[in-house]
């Protein structure tokens, strides 16, 4: 069965130029799996397209649409404007190889417009939101004092914990990246900084297929990673893959799952051991097909993700997340 967990929550607001505090709030939240974990058979029809990347390779922002709101929703829907926005999404108990584990959150995020849409007899909330809860371009204080022998991994922390009080940080980078003279600046949004530490990681580190530092958000957290320092891979099954994996470049391929929220950019992961049978359908040669047997062996880290669903679409390829990834030396 399919699970969706839609939650539009209010921000907290520090109290300032005269005005109250005011406390993180539940707005509304859609949702198709009750209280006790039940499905809910009058769960509204929703589709959303979600793209998940770094900073510095912006893929647009993404959007929710939800099918028969009520009339005071959508009349009301400006004020669903710079809300934040929880997507969870993956699959629940009900169908044999539905893996409930998966599900998860897919973004989180600020909404950037809503409004209401009355067509005929559809009623529609629309919801285009960026990932994260800063906008990339949003104007911030991002000011780096990087010293001369100091650890970049340093230098990031204390940067972000300076712009951005409320998150936290996972940095882990080489021990290599270091300068032999002082580097301060000052970067005006996260996007412009996350470019800045991208280049310059590149320029320390010039070993072949090395991707540079790349700062990925999820929720409050900085996630900081340049693929040197490699979590457990996690495994993706046979069952979950849908249609065949793609080779887009030499080192980097695309993956299409069931949709799922346990996978993060920046995570690496193996895939099945054994896909042959998928190389007999594009290889005709039997030496052609003995060769791409390892060709999906090793560890891949993922760049990006895309959720894209309509909850009740007829169409296996409804309801997927689709990884491209890239395959790490020494795997």
């Amino acid at each position: 069965m399919r699970y969706y967990l839609i939650n539009i929550n209010r921000p907290a607001r520090a109290a300032a130029g005269g005005r109250p505090a005011v406390p993180a709030g539940a707005l509304r939240s859609f949702r198709t799996q009750g209280a006790t974990g039940g499905v809910l058979p009058n769960a509204l029809e929703v589709d959303f397209d979600i793209p998940v990347t770094d900073f510095a390779t912006p893929m647009g922002g993404g959007y929710v649409r939800i099918y028969g709101v009520d009339l005071e929703t959508i009349a009301q829907a400006s004020d669903f404007n710079l809300m934040e926005i929880e997507v969870y999404g993956g699959m629940q108990r009900g169908l044999p190889l539905a893996k409930p584990q998966q599900a998860g959150l897919l973004v989180a995020g600020t909404i950037q417009q809503a409004f209401g849409n009355w067509t005929g007899t559809d009623m529609t909330l629309e919801l285009i939101f960026t990932a994260g809860n800063t906008k990339p371009e949003t104007p911030v204080n991002l000011t780096i004092d990087w010293k001369a022998g100091q650890l970049l991994a340093d230098a990031i922390r204390a940067t972000l914990r300076t712009a951005f009080p409320g998150y936290t940080a996972t940095i882990n980078i080489s021990d290599r990246l270091k300068l032999q003279h002082d580097q301060p600046g000052f970067y005006g949004t996260p996007l412009q900084f996350a470019r800045y530490i991208q280049e310059v990681s590149r320029g320390i580190i010039r070993d072949e297929g090395y991707p540079g530092v790349r700062i990925f958000l999820k929720e409050r957290e900085f996630i900081i990673q340049d693929a040197t320092t490699r979590t457990t891979p996690r495994s993706i099954e046979f069952n979950d893959l849908v249609g065949q994996i793609t080779w887009l470049a030499a080192d980097r391929l695309s993956i299409t799952t069931v949709m799922r929220g346990d996978l993060q950019t920046g995570d690496f992961i193996r895939l099945p051991p054994d896909l042959s049978l998928l190389q007999t359908l594009t290889t005709q040669a039997s030496q052609s097909q003995a060769r791409a047997r390892d060709a999906f062996a090793g560890v891949f880290q993922i760049d990006n993700a895309r959720h894209t669903g309509r909850f009740r679409g007829s169409s296996g390829l409804s309801w997927v997340t689709t990884f491209q990834a890239t395959v790490q030396r020494n795997g």
